[in-house]
């Protein structure tokens, strides 16, 4: 249970709240280069992104109740999207070591 302010919020209450329509709008902006048919095809990959959005929003109100800021622990996140396959217009990820880049 994590405590924000007066609100009590709980990894089932981020749960209860990240819908698809929720994540999908956080991610909006990465999801641009995406071929949404081909994603929305795969229900495993939608669910890696959904619980990669609530572990962020989970970070980032712990970090905001501490009154720190969440840009590394967000980071360590990664891990969970790194190995995902995820259609991109002109095949981008294909080309680019996303793996290597993160290391520097």
């Amino acid at each position: 249970m994590i405590l924000y302010g007066r609100n009590e919020i709980s990894h089932s209450n981020l749960t209860e709240f990240v819908d698809d329509y929720v994540w999908r709008e956080i991610l909006r902006l990465p999801l641009l280069g995406v071929v949404k048919m081909e994603l929305n095809k795969d229900s495993a990959m939608c669910e890696n992104l959904r619980r990669f959005v609530i572990k962020g929003l989970e970070k980032w109100i712990i970090a905001s109740a501490n009154g720190k800021d969440a840009k590394s622990d967000i980071k360590k996140l990664d891990t969970m999207t790194l190995d995902l396959l995820i259609p991109t217009k002109y095949s981008i990820t294909s080309r680019l070591a996303v793996r290597q880049l993160l290391l520097c």
